[in-house]
């Protein structure tokens, strides 16, 4: 897992933020660039869904990526720290998941 701070920090949180009252979802790369993804979900204030057609776009143009360091975010804007049993339950093949929920005009991470 990685310490998210300094400028990933700030990225995140400021997507969480922007795309609040809607979950947001997308990537942390190795060398900690983000890619936002579109949120497929036809309920997206309250859950998201990250199309694998939309993961492998998004990851084609990269030489070299070890997915075993990409990590999977979303966001909980309303609160919800930590996954939710949905979350749980559509864990993605991914090493790595992350929930950033807003909290206060910030946020609180969660791994699982």
């Amino acid at each position: 897992m990685r310490i998210l701070e300094g400028e990933l920090h700030t990225h995140l949180r400021q997507i969480a933020l922007d795309r609040a009252p809607l979950e947001a979802v997308g990537l942390i790369l190795p060398d900690d660039d983000i890619i936002e993804l579109p949120n497929r979900s036809d309920e997206p204030e309250d859950q998201f869904v990250a199309s694998r057609n939309d993961i492998i776009e998004a990851l084609s143009d990269i030489k070299g990526i070890d997915l075993e360091n990409v990590v999977l975010f979303h966001t909980h804007p309303g609160g919800g720290v930590g996954p939710s049993k949905i979350d749980m339950r559509n864990k993605t093949p991914f090493q790595y998941h992350l929930v950033v929920t807003v909290v206060d005009g910030d946020v609180v991470y969660s791994w699982y």
